[in-house]
């Protein structure tokens, strides 16, 4: 997510590409191909909770969010740094909960940020490696989303934050090939790789643009954008629909990669500015019928810059429970 001090910075505008079909979900999930663009089931439902699934609070938070919502989310999404292990008690809490694991990984440990060239140069090599082998031996589908909104100015591992300039796309991809490489190297088969950028680039340079960071299909076994409505929450931020986030870095990422499933990795909407609750209306019904690549969403439900959180209002939690709850589309566990 982009800090929310930054000032604001224009995006590309392109319309949205549609495909006649639903792309099927990586093998990992275990679902087979979608023929129908409203087929039940086709989106699978993801949250990410405050500390969950780590701990007792991240349980009891989990479990809390099921009984608000009315349903159990087919996905629980987590962030964690390379200072830690792979988890893979979080692992077990999630399919204890019926939930397929999103596992933000995140290139920084407690010394600080971790570039391209440091994981290049082979100075991460061991903690790759055992993450890679844990994860073997765990052996239960996870899906990892390694160095997102890398177009972002606001993350170590970031362009803007390694070189800068018309090489740092470049050296991400060669970063990204081989941390998988490693995994490859041992086999790993468990693991699905989710590629996500910022839905806007910043800076918005020739350079830093999202279709400039893709390590090519061979590589990536999901597509993935990030965007919020920020509303009036923000000096720099006004109100946006669901499709005026979305559409644009949708069209460009199914047109780079056409084959590819389309993932959500964070979205949710501000209640200042306009009714949060006729947006989540809004956005569950583009998602079931104007993005046909789409697979999986993750809905960022933490009261943080503002208050993002589907229970922000009493009208907020219940268009959530009728429109992503109550439509077949999404799938529930």
């Amino acid at each position: 997510m982009r800090p929310a001090l930054l000032a604001f910075a224009a995006t590309v505008c392109l319309s949205a590409c549609e495909s006649p079909a639903r792309i099927a979900a990586p093998d990992v999930l275990q679902r087979s191909a979608i023929t129908s663009s409203t087929a039940t089931g086709s989106v699978g439902s993801g949250v990410f909770l405050e500390s969950s699934p780590l701990g007792k609070l991240g349980l009891k938070a989990w479990d809390t969010w099921t009984t608000k919502v009315g349903g159990r989310s087919a996905y629980v999404m987590w962030y964690t740094d390379w200072s830690s292990n792979f988890q893979g008690f979080a692992v077990t809490s999630a399919y204890d909960r019926a939930s397929t694991p999103v596992i933000t990984w995140e290139m920084k440990n407690r010394r600080g940020k971790i570039t391209y060239a440091d994981v290049l140069a082979g100075k991460h090599n061991t903690y790759i490696d055992s993450w890679a082998t844990d994860a073997k031996a765990d052996g239960r589908p996870i899906v990892v989303r390694l160095g997102h909104e890398m177009n972002g100015d606001w993350y170590g591992w970031g362009g803007a934050q390694n070189g800068g300039s018309e090489q740092s796309p470049a050296q991400f991809i060669a970063m990204w090939r081989y941390v998988r490489g490693r995994f490859q190297t041992k086999n790993v088969t468990n693991v699905s790789w989710a590629w996500c950028v910022n839905h806007e680039s910043v800076p918005n340079a020739s350079w830093n643009q999202p279709e400039n960071y893709y390590p090519g299909d061979a590589y990536v076994d999901w597509i993935c954008a990030d965007g919020y409505n920020w509303g009036t929450s923000q000096t720099w931020s006004s109100w946006k629909t669901f499709d005026e986030v979305f559409a644009p870095i949708y069209g460009r990422l199914t047109t780079l990669a056409p084959t590819k499933p389309f993932m959500i990795g964070e979205f949710a909407s501000s209640e200042l500015g306009g009714s949060k609750a006729t947006w989540i209306t809004a956005a569950a019904s583009s998602m079931a019928t104007s993005y046909p690549q789409l697979r999986a969403f993750m809905w960022f439900n933490m009261n943080k810059e503002t208050d993002w959180r589907v229970e922000s209002s009493a009208s907020s939690l219940a268009a959530f429970r009728s429109a992503f709850v109550g439509d077949p589309v999404f799938a529930w566990k």
